[in-house]
C-alpha cells in the first residue's frame, strides 16, 4: 500500500500544472512573509546611542529592553516600569536642539517658549504656530502637539532635543509610539486617557482592570466573572504573568500569513485530476482487474491526496516558522496574547502565544482535510477535473458570497472560514464565546465535522469502488 501511495503522489507531482501552483504557492507565502522579517532598513539607534540598521535590530533590541520586565504583574512592577521611563527621558531632553528650534520657531524662539509657559502668547503667535503646524509640523498633530488651551493660552509645542532619536527608541519601546499621545513630558497615571493602551497598568491595578472590562463588555461588574470566566478571575486576582512578547507575537503574525483560502484554492486545484484523469483515459479498467484491486486503488488515491493537502500545509508553516524563529528567536510562548506592556490590551483574548499557534496549525489541518476530502469525493464522481474544480471552488467561496443568506453559526464550519482563525477564539459579546453550549470549541467541532465527512466520502468512494469491482467480475 506505501508503495502504491508514493506512485499515486508521484503521478500528481508529475503534472507539470500542479508543479507550477504548488511553487507560486511556496513563494507567495515567503513574498508575503519576507516583510515580516525585518530587513527594511531604519534611522535609529539604541537608548545607549549605537546604530540599528535594520526594523529586526531594533525589534530585537526591544525585545531585550521589556524583557527586564518579567514576571507576575504587580504595582511594584508598573511603578518601575514608569519610573525607567522617566528617568531615561530625563536624560535625552536635557539639551535643546538649538539649531532646529531656530529652523522652526525662529530667532525668538526662547521668548516663544517663554511666553507659551507663563500662558501669554500674542494672536500674532498663536496664528504663526497654527500655520507652522498646518504646514511644516502637521504630521505631529496626531501626537498632540500643536493643540492649542485657549483657557491657559498655551500651546502643546514640538521640541526637538539632541537626543532625538534615543528619545524616539524610547517612546517606541515603552508607549509603541514616536511621541505618546500626551505630548511631551514625563510619565504618569494621571495622562492614561485610555485604560486598556497599558495592559500591565490594568493587571497591577485591579479597580482599573475592572473598570475596563466593564466598559468593554457593557456589563455590570458582578456579571464579569461569567462573561470572562477563569480568565477573568486570574487576570483580577494579580496571578497572571506578563513579559515581552514581542518576538511571540511575531511568529504567531508570520503563521497568520501563512493562514489564507489561498491554500485551499490551490489545493482544489491540484486533487482534481487524482481520479478523473484515469477514469476519463478508462486506464482505472486496466489497472483494476490487476492484484492492485479497485479499493486498495481508491484508497491509495484518497490517501495520497490527503498527504498532499496536509503536506503542503505543514511545510508552509515550517517555512513560517523557521524564518521567524531565525530572525527573532522566539520566547513568552507561554504568555498571555494582549497582555505585554502597551497598547496591547484586548479582554476578549483568552489564550497563550503556544495555543494560538496551535490553534491555527489545528485549523489549517482541517481546511486541509476538508480540501482533500470533497476535492477526491468531486473529483471521483464527476469524471471531470474541471467540474471538481467548479464544485471545489463554489464550496470554499460560496459561503464567502452568500455570508448574508447563511446562519451565522453555519459560516464558520465553511473551508474558507478556517483560515480566519483569530475569529475562532475571540470573544464577541455580539455572538458570545466561541464555545458551544456544551463545552465544545467551534473550532473543534469544524475539525469533528470535517474529519466525519472525510471519512463518509472515503466510505462513499470505497462503497462505488467496491460495486464496480464486482460488477467487473
Amino acid at each position: 500500500m506505501i508503495r502504491l501511495i508514493k506512485s499515486e503522489l508521484s503521478k500528481i507531482l508529475r503534472n507539470p500544472l500542479n508543479i507550477f501552483l504548488l511553487i507560486a504557492l511556496l513563494l507567495y507565502y515567503g513574498w508575503a512573509i519576507y516583510p515580516e522579517l525585518g530587513f527594511q532598513p531604519v534611522s535609529a539607534v539604541t537608548l545607549e546611542g549605537e546604530p540599528l540598521s535594520t526594523e529586526a535590530e531594533f525589534i530585537r533590541y526591544a525585545d531585550q529592553v521589556l524583557s527586564k520586565y518579567e514576571g507576575r504583574a504587580e504595582e511594584a512592577m508598573w511603578k518601575r516600569y514608569v519610573n525607567d521611563y522617566n528617568e531615561l527621558y530625563a536624560q535625552f531632553t536635557t539639551n535643546i536642539d538649538e539649531t532646529r528650534m531656530k529652523e522652526l520657531y525662529g530667532s525668538d524662539w526662547k521668548a516663544l517658549l517663554q511666553r507659551n509657559e507663563s500662558g501669554t502668547l500674542t494672536a500674532q503667535d498663536i496664528d504663526r504656530l497654527d500655520a507652522l503646524y498646518a504646514d511644516e509640523l502637521q504630521r505631529y498633530l496626531s501626537y498632540g502637539f500643536g493643540a492649542y488651551d485657549e483657557t491657559a493660552n498655551q500651546m502643546q509645542l514640538y521640541i526637538p532635543y539632541e537626543q532625538e532619536k534615543e528619545l524616539i527608541t524610547l517612546n517606541m519601546i515603552y508607549h509603541q509610539n514616536e511621541y505618546p499621545g500626551y505630548g511631551s513630558g514625563p510619565f504618569s497615571e494621571d495622562k492614561i486617557t485610555d485604560l486598556k493602551s497599558y495592559p500591565l497598568y490594568l493587571l497591577s491595578h485591579p479597580e482599573a482592570l475592572k473598570q475596563a472590562a466593564m466598559i468593554q463588555s457593557g456589563q455590570e461588574a458582578e456579571e464579569l466573572p461569567l462573561v470572562y470566566g477563569d480568565f477573568y478571575t486570574k487576570t483580577n486576582a494579580g496571578s497572571i504573568t506578563v513579559g515581552s512578547t514581542i518576538t511571540a507575537s511575531k511568529l504567531l503574525r508570520c503563521m497568520e500569513i501563512s493562514t489564507t483560502y489561498l491554500t485551499t484554492l490551490v489545493l482544489a486545484i491540484v486533487c482534481a485530476n487524482i481520479f478523473s484523469k484515469e477514469q476519463v483515459n478508462a486506464t482505472d479498467q486496466i489497472i483494476i482487474p490487476t492484484k492492485t484491486n479497485a479499493l486498495r486503488l481508491v484508497l491509495a488515491k484518497f490517501l495520497a491526496g490527503l498527504i498532499l493537502c496536509v503536506g503542503m500545509t505543514l511545510l508552509i508553516d515550517l517555512i513560517a516558522v523557521t524564518a521567524a524563529s531565525i530572525i527573532y528567536p522566539p520566547h513568552g510562548l507561554d504568555l498571555h496574547i494582549g497582555w505585554s506592556f502597551v497598547y496591547h490590551s484586548d479582554l476578549s483574548l483568552h489564550l497563550t502565544y503556544w495555543q494560538a499557534i496551535l490553534n491555527v496549525i489545528e485549523l489549517q489541518l482541517t481546511a486541509a482535510v476538508a480540501v482533500a476530502a470533497f476535492s477526491a469525493l468531486f473529483s471521483y464522481f464527476t469524471r471531470s477535473p474541471f467540474a471538481a474544480v467548479i464544485l471545489s471552488f463554489a464550496l470554499i467561496i460560496g459561503p464567502i458570497l452568500a455570508r448574508a443568506h447563511l446562519p451565522e453559526w453555519l459560516y464558520w464550519f465553511c473551508p474558507a472560514t478556517l483560515s480566519q482563525y483569530d475569529n475562532f477564539h475571540r470573544y464577541t459579546f455580539a455572538t458570545g464565546d466561541p464555545v458551544l453550549a456544551n463545552g465544545v470549541w467551534i473550532k473543534d467541532a469544524a475539525c469533528l465535522l470535517w474529519i466525519g465527512i472525510a471519512a463518509l466520502s472515503l466510505a462513499l468512494i470505497l462503497f462505488h469502488a467496491r460495486r464496480h469491482r464486482a460488477y467487473a467480475k
